[in-house]
């Protein structure tokens, strides 16, 4: 309890002094979210992208960007720190998107990253435990395949939030600020992008009788 205790204080100094301009203090702060913030660039960039840039430099572009706008963030401070960081790391993968492959922002990223196994698992049995059982023992790559086909088949904003919300661990709030919408049009955008999601595990044959 001590050490967590220790860790937030820590951590409010080091936001403290960043906000105060103390630009070591926002390099050690971003420094922190480092490994969340390439892991989120990283899941984001296919097969297509992944050939012609490296995640490593959208990282840094990400953070090139957040050390230009710090002080506009600090003046309003209208989302958490690291919500922040992640809305410039998304809008920075957008942009390599566009830039190296000609696509348009309603277009990107149909081809959805391989996802990690156990997570997809778990979030396909959340989807289908809730009324029905698997009908047959299915491997997790096999449950992770499926996963990926019926992320594909949703709205590109209906998909991040459930990237965002299963993969990253972030709350209906901080996804919606993230995507720069509603908390309520986040939520009810999730529950309908999760409905889908189940229906075409049933149709493919996932489900079985209760």
């Amino acid at each position: 309890m001590q050490n967590n205790k220790s860790s937030v204080e820590e951590n409010d100094e080091l936001l403290k002094r960043a906000l105060a301009g103390d630009e070591e203090a926002f390099a050690e702060i971003f420094e922190k979210n480092r490994k969340r913030l390439q892991q989120a660039i990283a899941f984001r960039m296919d097969s297509r992208l992944n050939t012609r840039v490296d995640s490593s430099d959208v990282l840094q572009e990400t953070y090139l960007e957040a050390a230009r706008k710090f002080k506009d963030y600090a003046k309003e401070r209208t989302m958490p720190l690291f919500v922040w960081l992640r809305w410039i790391a998304r809008e920075k993968v957008i942009s390599a998107y566009r830039k190296h492959l000609a696509a348009d922002r309603r277009t990107i990223i149909r081809e959805v990253p391989i996802l990690p196994l156990d997570s997809s698992a778990k979030l396909v049995i959340d989807l289908i435990s809730d009324a029905t059982s698997p009908s047959r023992k299915v491997a997790r790559t096999e449950l992770a395949a499926l996963l990926r086909k019926g992320l594909e088949r949703l709205e590109p904003n209906d998909r991040e939030l459930i990237l965002m919300h299963h993969f990253e661990g972030l709350t209906t709030r901080d996804a919606a600020q993230c995507l720069r919408i509603g908390e309520a049009a986040a939520a009810k955008r999730y529950e309908r992008a999760r409905a889908r999601l189940r229906r075409f595990l049933i149709q493919k044959g996932v489900l079985g009788s209760s």
